[in-house]
């Protein structure tokens, strides 16, 4: 009988244990909200931040890491910011100078402000673990790899009538072009509800 009782109350705790653990990679997945009071400014910043991975696609596209920033100030004027930052594989064509955001089946071209280059390596070194006389492994590196890649960085505004939009689509796409290459990143799902819900406070 105790048995009984105490497996079902282990079963319970591995419930709840793997629930939070699902809850937070949701959160995760949906992006950082920070809220925040500039004092400078006199202002409310709300920021949701998300980043996008290009994981088995053929595309230049490595990842996006984007900054929506929702500013009030204190005659409760708003302006949403958004920043991007793109990065592309070495070797791929320069990023041309526009971003569209495609809200459902609408194409709104965005306005860049700025835009920003930069290039980046990482090396990558690759180590064996090497059997010692008195049999002690030690690990020694064997080989050095280079990964170079190019950042881009944009900034540009939404207007009212985008985000009234936003609040009640469906899907959200980003576009970006490179040469040949369309590059597209799509937010759905908690990335999107979050994104809503951060820009509605």
């Amino acid at each position: 009988m105790r048995k009984n009782t105490f497996i079902k109350k282990s079963n319970v705790l591995l419930i709840l244990i793997f629930s939070c653990l699902f809850l937070q990679g949701c959160a995760l997945l949906g992006g950082r909200v920070t809220t925040e009071d500039d004092i400078v400014y006199a202002s409310k910043r709300i920021k949701w931040e998300y980043v996008y991975n290009n994981l088995g696609h053929i595309s230049p596209l490595l990842n996006v890491d984007q900054s929506i920033v929702k500013e009030t100030d204190a005659d409760k004027r708003t302006s949403y910011t958004v920043y991007d930052i793109v990065s592309l594989s070495d070797g791929s064509f320069a990023l041309e100078n526009k971003v569209f955001m495609i809200v459902d089946n609408d194409v709104f071209p965005m306005e860049i402000e700025t835009k920003e280059l930069e290039h980046a390596k990482t090396f990558e070194e690759k180590r064996s673990n090497i059997l010692k006389a008195d049999s002690t492994k030690v690990s020694v590196v064997t080989s050095y790899s280079e990964k170079n890649k190019t950042i881009v960085k944009f900034k540009y505004t939404l207007n009212e009538n985008i985000m009234t939009r936003l609040q009640v689509a469906e899907r959200v796409l980003f576009r970006y072009y490179a040469g040949p290459d369309m590059i597209t990143v799509e937010l759905k799902g908690f990335a999107l509800e979050k994104l809503k819900k951060a820009m509605a406070k």
